[in-house]
This record gives structure tokens, C-alpha cells and sequence, in this order.
């Protein structure tokens, strides 16, 4: 047993905290696992080492910055880091010189504080008038790249929408991923979605700011690992959990069991909250079709409705899902102010800060 499987164990026994900022990445952990969560962001565990993807995919968002920068490029830059950016850069036109001409701001650190608690903490890496984007790197984007629908309901996308909303005076936003394909045929796409102030702001009130409230409630409530409730059916997204291991051992450990149990309960227990999960899936997107939802809007907002605990409410909660993620497509781009973004340091809503943080969000 290693010794940081170990403090996991244990970690922040009687030692609840105050969370002090959440974060879009924070928001999609916390979705996923509840408990990888809190063993990432409250037990005060070390990060566990990031995978090979992960390292490329910062690679990437750190040349790309440097280019947008107009600096050298870096002399350790490896062959296959160098194609990737030069995939990119044709999808992103002379965005050096609009950085140069601050038509552009590149690596944005962003705060929004005025009606969430916590406040949210982001990093924009590219904010232009009227648009946000973000550097995506995946092993098949054709897979698992957004699409123009997913974009409109993206945990992160939002937030950064309502923040260039807020700071430029918008009613839309047009938010782009540009997507970068690590394995097999090299290629990248850009992808976009216009979503408008009034979808983006319901999402902001509805989601986010409960959400928000919920991760500061259980790091102030949580005192050791297993407090937290874990999500069994996620131990193997995105090539697998780190904590894992703990997870197998509180597993074992659960209640009175017989000498068999802690082989056949992992297996049985995982079976069984698997199904349940694609069953609820299923039902919300049967509810949804009912709602006349195409099947690209079922698909996209199955996740959401199924989250919802009454099953009462689907019906009325499915139309009004499906009402808010149309009028984030339906509406036209609004005129954006000319190029020449330069926001102020202090708005009343959020606040932007300059600074030379590294481009990994996970860092959050």
C-alpha cells in the first residue's frame, strides 16, 4: 500500500474547509465523482501525476500561447507538439497581430464574484469582440469533439460567455472549440455555437450558482474521504480514475459482509448503479422526444433532465430545458463592438487580472 494511497485514506480527517473559488474544470469534476472532487480539491493530497495526453494537451495551449504572443518558439518543442500547432494556427488567421493590436487578449484570467458564492476563477484562452476560445486536444475529435449543441450547454463555455457579456455590454456571444487530433490522422476543426444572454444567464442561475453553493456545503461538511459519495460508473472515464484505489478499499469495507463480499459487491455494486444510471438516461430521453426534441437535443440534454430527482417535474423541466437550449441557437449574432477589447481592471460585475499564469486548467 503506497503512502499516498495511504493519506487518501485519511485525508483531511476532522479538517473541513472553506472552498475559497470554484472553477469551470471543478464544476465538471465535481459532476462526474463527487468524491475525485474532493480528494483533488479539499483533502490536501498532492495532484497525482497527469497523464501523457494531459502533458500534450498543455504542451499545445503553451505553444499556441507563446505564437499568439509573437515570442520565440520554445527550443524543447518536440516534432510532434510543432504539427499540432501548426494545425491550429490557420484556424486562428493573424491572431498574433490582433493580440499585438489588443484586438485580442490571449491566456484571460477571469473572476466573477458578484452573485456566486464561492466566485468562479477562469482562464479564457483567447477573448476577442463577440468571442470566446478555447484550445481542445483529443485523441479523436470526431469522437468526443463538442459540437455546435454541446457548446451550447458546455460547463465551461457558459461562464466564459457571461463573462465577456457582462464585460462588453453583449446579448450574444459566439463561444468556438478549436479542436486538435492527437492520434491517427492528424487534423483539427474549429467548432461553433451563438448563444445569447438570456439562455446563458437562466443557465448561470439555474446550474452554476446552486452549484457552486453545494461544493462550498460539502467541503465545509466533509471531514474525511468517506463522507463524500463517490460515482462508481466514472472510475474509468478518461483512461481511468487515480483514486480509484481508494475507492475499491471503502467499497470493500461497507457495512457488515460476508468472506465473499469483498470480491462479489465492487462487481455487483458497479453492475447495478451502471444500470440504474442508462436506465434514468433512457427514461429522460424518452421524456424529452415527448417534449418534441429531435434526437441531436435528446442526446444533448439527456444528462441534465436525468439529474433531476423528482421524476414528477420531467416533463415540465424536459420543455423548459429544451426551450432555453433553442434560444441559445435561435437568435442571430447580435453587432458586437469594433475590435480593441481592453476591459477594465475592475468592473462592477467581474474582474479581469493580467497575469502570466501557465495555460493548464487543471491547475484550478
Amino acid at each position: 500500500m503506497s503512502r499516498t494511497f495511504r493519506r487518501s485514506l485519511r485525508a483531511g480527517a476532522l479538517m473541513a474547509i472553506d472552498l475559497k473559488h470554484v472553477s469551470p474544470s471543478q464544476f465538471k469534476v465535481f459532476d462526474l465523482c463527487q468524491r475525485k472532487w474532493w480528494l483533488e480539491k479539499c483533502s490536501g493530497l498532492p495532484r497525482p501525476e497527469s497523464t501523457a495526453s494531459q502533458r500534450l494537451g498543455t504542451s499545445v495551449h503553451d505553444v499556441l500561447e507563446t505564437w499568439a504572443l509573437g515570442k520565440p518558439e520554445p527550443a524543447d518543442i518536440t516534432p510532434k507538439v510543432k504539427a499540432l500547432v501548426e494545425l491550429v494556427k490557420p484556424l486562428m488567421g493573424d491572431l498574433p497581430a490582433r493580440v499585438a493590436s489588443e484586438d485580442a487578449l490571449v491566456e484571460n484570467r477571469i473572476w466573477i464574484s458578484d452573485d456566486i458564492a464561492p466566485p468562479l476563477l477562469g482562464f479564457i484562452d483567447v477573448l476577442e469582440a463577440g468571442e470566446v476560445v478555447d484550445y481542445k486536444t483529443s485523441g479523436d475529435i470526431s469522437k468526443y469533439g463538442a459540437t455546435p449543441e454541446s457548446l451550447a450547454t458546455d460547463l465551461q463555455m457558459v461562464p466564459y460567455a457571461l463573462f465577456a457579456m457582462r464585460t462588453l455590454g453583449l446579448d450574444t456571444v459566439k463561444v468556438s472549440h478549436v479542436q486538435v487530433q492527437t492520434k491517427g490522422e492528424a487534423k483539427a476543426a474549429r467548432v461553433s455555437a451563438t448563444l445569447t444572454l438570456d439562455a446563458v444567464d437562466a443557465l448561470w442561475r439555474s446550474y452554476f450558482v446552486p452549484k457552486a453553493a453545494e461544493m462550498r456545503a460539502l467541503a465545509a461538511s466533509a471531514t474525511v474521504v468517506g463522507d463524500v459519495t463517490p460515482t462508481y460508473t466514472a472510475c474509468s472515464a478518461f483512461g481511468g480514475c487515480p483514486h480509484a484505489e481508494t475507492c475499491l478499499v471503502l467499497r470493500k469495507t461497507d457495512a457488515p459482509q460476508s468472506p465473499f463480499a469483498a470480491i462479489s459487491n465492487p462487481t455487483t455494486a458497479l453492475r447495478k448503479e451502471q444500470n440504474m444510471s442508462n436506465l434514468r438516461t433512457l427514461m429522460a430521453t424518452k421524456a424529452l422526444a415527448a417534449a418534441q426534441a429531435t434526437p441531436q437535443e435528446a442526446a444533448s440534454l439527456a444528462g441534465a433532465l436525468a439529474d433531476t430527482q423528482d421524476r414528477s417535474t420531467w416533463g415540465t423541466v424536459a420543455q423548459n430545458l429544451l426551450e432555453t437550449f433553442r434560444a441559445s441557437l435561435a437568435k442571430p449574432p447580435a453587432a458586437v463592438p469594433p475590435l480593441g477589447i481592453n476591459p477594465p481592471q475592475t468592473p462592477p460585475a467581474v474582474a479581469v487580472i493580467e497575469d502570466d499564469a501557465p495555460a493548464d486548467p487543471a491547475r484550478l
